[in-house]
């Protein structure tokens, strides 16, 4: 073992010549002679043309969910960190990478819910307690279909019908999977002015069949409830199936660069 630990000190003082690399009581140091944590990597370069930090290790969804065995369900590898860097394949029926399903950084821990899997990957990007912003916000003069949100399983965008701007959803074409029906219930709340409320509930149920074709966010026969401008329009949403609540804005108000231009902005909270 120490011939192997004197090796690869060896070699890891040449890979970062002419760097500094410092081991000592039990510590290692890059760029430091005197490294104060277990592991320490200080600049090597304060030119602005020199690039700074660490990579750790990128992996494609795919080669992740293959390595599924090599961590064990245990404690010895919690804290691993890794960056995803594509989802394509993405199986949310894989308990142990059911939540890698967007590009970023990931970390191997133990599953908070007290639930199977034991451990698994979760998202360390912008995730606290579960929770997850994700957003939109451009100018137009309308609404663009290829400005969407995604979260989860689920997609969201302001769809142009007609003249008419119409919140919707969808489950995402890139990553969802469904073997039987879902249903996701709402509320729906529409602010037009300081005294003007419209609210109404019910569900959208996808099939199989349909799941990746966008539906109406509330019935196109109703005429109070498209997204107009200077309204706002807040969907709570529940996808009971996943266990999941999201709390979605919907806003549009006139561009303060232009008088044919509207600001368009959509926030989703995932619960």
């Amino acid at each position: 073992m120490r011939k192997r630990l004197i090796k690869l000190s060896t070699a890891v003082c040449l890979l970062f010549a002419p760097m500094i690399y410092a081991q000592q009581e039990g510590k290692v140091g890059i760029n430091t002679e005197s490294p104060a944590a277990t592991l320490e990597v200080k600049p090597y370069s304060t030119e602005p043309s020199t690039a700074e930090g660490v990579i750790i290790p990128k992996l494609t969804y795919a080669q992740l969910k293959a390595k599924n065995s090599a961590y064990a369900d245990s404690d010895d590898q919690v804290g691993t960190l890794i960056f995803v860097t594509d989802v394509t394949g993405y199986d949310s029926s894989d308990a142990k990478t059911t939540e890698v399903n967007r590009p970023g950084y990931y970390i191997y821990e133990r599953n908070p819910n007290g639930t199977e899997p034991p451990y698994l990957w979760r998202n360390v990007k912008t995730e606290v307690d579960g929770v997850e912003v994700s957003k939109i916000v451009y100018t137009s003069t309308t609404p663009l279909d290829d400005k969407t949100v995604k979260s989860l399983d689920l997609e969201f965008r302001i769809h142009l019908d007609g003249s008419v701007w119409r919140p919707q959803v969808r489950f995402r074409d890139d990553i969802a999977t469904l073997t039987g029906n879902r249903r996701l219930d709402f509320g729906y709340n529409k602010q037009m002015a300081s005294n003007r409320f419209y609210y109404l509930n019910g569900g959208i149920t996808f099939s199989p069949r349909d799941m990746t074709t966008w539906k109406n966010l509330a019935p196109s026969s109703n005429s109070n409830f498209p997204l107009t401008t200077g309204s706002l329009i807040l969907v709570h949403l529940v996808d009971s199936a996943n266990e999941v609540y999201y709390r979605v804005t919907f806003f549009s108000a006139n561009s303060s660069d232009s008088r044919t231009d509207n600001d368009y902005a959509i926030v989703v909270e995932k619960y």
